[in-house]
Order: C-alpha cells, then structure tokens, then sequence
C-alpha cells in the first residue's frame, strides 16, 4: 500500500475515532451558576435583569395573549413604564384571587395589559376551610402512620375525605364575593389560572391514606382502596370535577368571557390519551366540565428521566434531547386532539420549562435538555393549538441563571410565531403526531389557512431527512430539513402548486 494510502486511511480512522467518542460523551447535568454569575443576578434585582438580559419583541404582541411567570415582578402595583417593558416582552404581571390586588390590577388594565390571576395552593385546602376538622379530615385506623412519598420518612399528615365537600362550597361563595368585588371595582379579570393542586390530585401517598381511613372505605367504591390505577383514575376524575364545580363556574358566574383553567386541567380520550408529565401513566377519559381552557404540562423534569429512561439508550446529547422532546410534546398534542374535538372552543394555556428538578435526592441525577432542543420544543407546542404560556421560572438558590434563561427562550420563541401571527390566531392545527422518546428522525408541526400555511420542521437524526407536507387537499409539496436541524417554512398555495416563501 502506497504510503498516502496509509495516510489517508489513518486520517479516516483518526476522524472516526474522534466521532465515536464525541458521540458517546453524556450530556451535561444541570449544574448550578458560576457563583459570581449568580450573586451577580442576585445583586441586579428583576428589573435590571429583564431590562438588560432579555431582549425586547421584534414582532407586535397586539391584543394576544401575554405569558405569565411563576418568579416575576411580584405583586404590588406598577407605574406604566414598567408594565411596558413587561409587555415588549411579550410578558405580563401576574396577580392573586385577593380584593387586595385590585390596585395592582388597575395598574395593569390602565397600562394596556390583560389581567390574569395565578396562585398557587395544595395540601388539604379547600377542605379545611371547615374549622372543625372531624367534617372533613380523613379518620385513620388507630396507629397508623405513612411513608411520605416513599422515601421512609413517617408522617401524621392528614388528607381530606374527598367527598366530603363542605369546604369547597365555602371556596366557591369566596371566588364569587373576591370577583364580584374586581367587577365592581370597574376591573375586568380576563384569565383565571390557578395553581391549586391539593387533594384530591393523585399524590402519593394519598393512595395509602385513603385505604387506612374508616370513612373512605365506607364511602368509595372497592375497587379504588385496593387498585392504584383505579385510585388514580378515581381521584384524577374527581378532582377534575370540583374544580370545574367549585372553581370554574362561579368563576364564570362573574366574567363569562374569562378563560378559566386550574393545574394540570386536560381533555383526554382512549383514541388521544395524555399521559402523565413525570411517568407513563395514561390520565383516564375525562372532559373538564365548565373550564374554558385546558393546563397541560410540558417540563423537562428528573423525575420523568429517572422514571422513563431505559439503560439501552445511547446516553449522549442527541437522545437525551428526543427523550425530553417526546415529553414535552405529548400532553399538548393529545390535549389539543381532544379539545379540537370535544370542545373546540376552549383555550389552552401549557406550564412549560426546560429544567424542573421535582426529586430531592442528590443520589438521583438527571441531564438536562439542550436550549436548542427547548427552543425547537417551543416552536412545535406554539403550532399545536395552543393560546398562550405559564413559565415556570422557578429562581432556585445557585440557579439563577436558569430562571433568566427559561425567560430568554420563551420570549424569543414566542417572537418568532409572532412574526406570523395571522396564522397563530386563526390557524388550523396541520399535525399532532407525537415524536416516539427515541426517534433518530424528522418530525412537524403546522398550521394552515386558505393559501397560506406555516411548518415547523425538526430532524433529529444524522442525515438530511425529506418529508411531503399536504396543507390542502390534491396539492403537497416536498421538503428537506438538514441533519440535526430545524426550519420553518411559510407556504403559500397558487394556481400551479405551493410556493416556499423566502
């Protein structure tokens, strides 16, 4: 062999080599920020953050919905030139279900913006808004005493009987005076999103508890004491239903126009199922009664890597990111199915974050999502029926910087949809086929109207990847998307095809 057919075939081998171990690096774990980042962040405050770090829209919001932050500007009122700095951002204020927020949300309707309440509760409330707590407590068997959520820990915690709803009737009487008191305040409220997660959401270890209790097993069918599928189907059914009882409706008794959603409100079906956002667990059949919007969530969450991943998959950063990718696209996608066809009026208003650490055990580490991959996962859920979003920012010690970060993402892509906006209010879903948790392949979005269609396009694979795209009946066109890409391509149907925009 000549000697620069040696050459050349050691080169190859080297390039080999050196694709094989970068293919084979695991992806970065979450790490906290530079502690001189962080203190950095700190010493800044929010407004100096927001202002400097995170850029304004390129594109006008108009009278879209603005997205909301689970750590913002707090809730006290603000002048008018900070709401606008919020609202060239495509960002607003949030405020409480408390007469006390009426200046606040003046302030915010004289500065253009929509009022929108967010507040978070769990535990047994609105149960124990019964003083007497006999009325409503769950009645343990003498002795007993529960694992917190399996990590051995004893508690003496207790849940609700769930069917015992004085205290929600109580809740709802509340709603009524604390929205009847913005109305009369010459104060519309335009979005109800609340964050109340208590029983009876299926938390663990509510199962347990409701077995040992003398009055649930009097009061709830068998089959729910003894089977965890059946418990979970039970509670999730039921949980749904006071909520939309007791929290939508009057709620809506007051602003009928309102869009009204509660945590993890969603329409699921036995054709498009929504799955559960920290395991593979199917939410049963429900339709959530008098909610005028739905709460799917899509985070990049531990515990669904501790949970769902499987020890075959190749641990890099390509398939790290299709892991989350199928995540954070699957509860939006089945909940838009049903929606369109059980409800086709109600809103949509997802949780979104990229890093969402629910474990609190050191032991159990998890990677994380690319930014890239989160960006592109925002693109799809923006093309997939949704009307606005909630991001969960959380400002964890250490971790600052990702709470800018979740922040730099959502505004940037909601930018991008904005430039398209005709198509993003009146659109129509194109797909919501759900990309598998390891998919080495391309897969879309869209939306379409009667000339004019918008794609979103991402190949997860390492070869350029070719797909054909229908907006309108007898008429496609062919489309390419580079390795380990994404595009966007504006469509526009004419007498002799469709035409790709530049």
């Amino acid at each position: 062999m000549s000697p620069w057919k040696i050459a050349f075939l050691c080169f190859l081998i080297a390039v080999y080599c050196l694709s094989a171990a970068a293919a084979a690096d695991p992806p970065a774990r979450v790490l906290p920020t530079e502690p001189e980042r962080a203190e950095q962040i700190r010493s800044r405050g929010f407004w100096d953050v927001l202002e400097h770090e995170i850029p304004p829209l390129r594109h006008e919001l108009g009278d879209r919905w603005p997205m909301i932050m689970w750590h913002g500007p707090g809730l006290e009122p603000l002048p008018p030139e900070k709401v606008k700095l919020l609202l060239d951002r495509g960002l607003t204020q949030h405020i409480r279900m408390d007469t006390t927020m009426i200046p606040t949300a003046r302030a915010l309707r004289q500065a253009g913006s929509r009022v929108i309440m967010m507040q978070g509760r769990a535990g047994n409330w609105p149960y124990s808004l019964v003083a007497d707590s006999s009325r409503w407590a769950l009645q343990f068997d003498e002795g007993y005493t529960y694992d917190m959520a399996g990590t051995g820990a004893l508690g003496s915690w207790h849940g609700a009987i769930p069917l015992y709803t004085e205290g929600w009737a109580i809740m709802a009487d509340q709603i009524r005076a604390t929205l009847r008191a913005f109305r009369d305040a010459g104060v519309t409220v335009d979005g109800v999103w609340m964050d109340w997660e208590g029983d009876p959401y299926p938390f663990r270890p509510y199962f347990d508890q409701l077995q040992h209790c003398r009055v649930s097993r009097q009061l709830l069918p068998p089959e729910v004491l003894t089977d965890r599928t059946a418990w979970f189907d039970y509670c999730w059914r039921l949980y749904t239903r006071l909520h939309s009882a007791y929290l939508a409706a009057p709620a809506l008794e007051i602003f009928p126009q309102a869009a009204v959603t509660n945590w993890h409100i969603v329409f699921s079906s036995h054709t498009d199922t929504v799955w559960y956002f920290v395991d593979n667990r199917a939410i049963p059949p429900v339709i959530p009664g008098n909610f005028t919007a739905s709460n799917p969530v899509a985070y990049g969450n531990d515990q669904w890597f501790n949970s769902a991943w499987k020890e075959e998959y190749p641990f890099d950063r390509r398939h790290v990111d299709q892991f989350y990718m199928h995540n954070l696209i699957r509860q939006v996608s089945a909940d838009t199915a049903n929606r369109r066809r059980y409800s086709p009026h109600t809103r949509s208003f997802p949780w979104v974050a990229r890093w969402c650490p629910i474990i609190d055990d050191p032991e159990l580490e998890a990677a994380d999502m690319s930014r890239s991959a989160y960006r592109e996962a925002l693109r799809h859920l923006w093309l997939r029926g949704i009307d606005g979003m909630q991001l969960f920012n959380a400002r964890r010690p250490e971790y600052e910087e990702m709470w800018v970060q979740e922040l730099q993402d959502a505004v940037a892509v909601y930018d991008e949809m904005l430039a398209h906006r005709e198509l993003l209010d009146a659109g129509e879903v194109m797909n919501l086929e759900i990309p598998p948790v390891q998919h080495d392949g391309l897969f879309w979005s869209g939306l379409k109207m009667s000339d004019r269609a918008l794609v979103r396009a991402t190949n997860q694979g390492t070869v350029t990847a070719r797909f054909t795209v229908q907006p309108w009946p007898g008429v496609g066109i062919e489309l390419a998307v580079p390795a380990d890409q994404g595009r966007t391509f504006l469509l526009e149907r004419h007498d002799d095809g469709i035409r790709v925009v530049e």
